[in-house]
């Protein structure tokens, strides 16, 4: 990527803006730390992504359905699409609708995923991003994005459909 410096309230042009949106699609690959006394392996990881949460937010107005159990669905969703289990902590989950599991989720922000780790939901801000402006430009919003990361080098493809899911959520709960 090329280092561009952009003034705060300066205009940039697409050119820094699809850097930046390229650079961001790109899952995070980070080696876990060893444990005390343990040697150095390659192997682990933790994989993150960003995520834009406005369609959720537009899903859950006029609901008491938090954020945390949209991603606790979404994970369960593509868990039984990929054969990866989500334990979210509560019985019989994936049998759940989205209003239900809501009622039901505790108020942990982790949950384990059979095989690749623990998914996590990370803090979530408002902070600017960029968009299609539908003419073939890019606009610059502000929206709500939070981190999800999958303690998992192998996770990207999960973390990856459980993005793709929420930032492209259609439908109310």
């Amino acid at each position: 990527m090329t280092e561009a410096v952009v003034r705060v309230g300066a205009l940039i042009d697409r050119a820094v803006v699809a850097e930046r949106l390229a650079a961001r699609s790109t899952p995070l690959l980070r080696k876990k730390a060893p444990a005390e006394g343990a040697s150095l392996r390659s192997e682990g990881g933790v994989v993150g992504a960003d995520v834009d949460f406005a369609a959720v937010d537009r899903a859950r107005q006029g609901t008491a359905v938090g954020r945390e159990a949209f991603v606790a669905y979404a994970a369960i969703d593509v868990g039984r699409r990929t054969g990866h289990a989500v334990d979210v902590g509560v019985p019989g989950a994936s049998d759940l609708r989205l209003p239900a599991l809501a009622g039901r989720l505790g108020p942990t922000r982790a949950w384990p995923v059979e095989g690749l780790g623990i998914l996590t939901l990370g803090a979530i801000s408002m902070r600017p991003t960029a968009i299609d402006d539908g003419s073939g430009g890019w606009a610059i919003v502000v929206h709500p994005i939070g981190s999800l990361l999958l303690a998992s080098a192998d996770g990207a493809g999960f973390l990856e459909d459980v993005r793709g899911l929420l930032e492209h959520w259609t439908v109310q709960p």
